[in-house]
C-alpha cells in the first residue's frame, strides 16, 4: 500500500505538508499543488 495522494492530482500528502513544514506560506503550497488556501490549510490541518 502507498502513500497517501490527494484525489483532484494524485500529489502525495506528505509532500503538500513537508513543502509548509519547511516555511511555505499556504499560498505558496496551495498554488504549488493546484489547491485552494482552504485545502492546503485543511490538509496540513489533518497531517499536522
Amino acid at each position: 500500500m502507498g502513500a497517501p495522494v490527494l484525489a483532484t492530482n494524485n500529489v502525495q500528502v506528505d509532500n503538500v505538508v513537508a513543502l509548509w513544514r519547511a516555511g511555505e506560506s499556504l499560498k505558496a503550497v496551495a498554488e504549488e499543488y493546484g489547491l485552494t488556501r482552504d485545502a492546503a490549510e485543511a490538509i496540513c490541518r489533518i497531517a499536522a
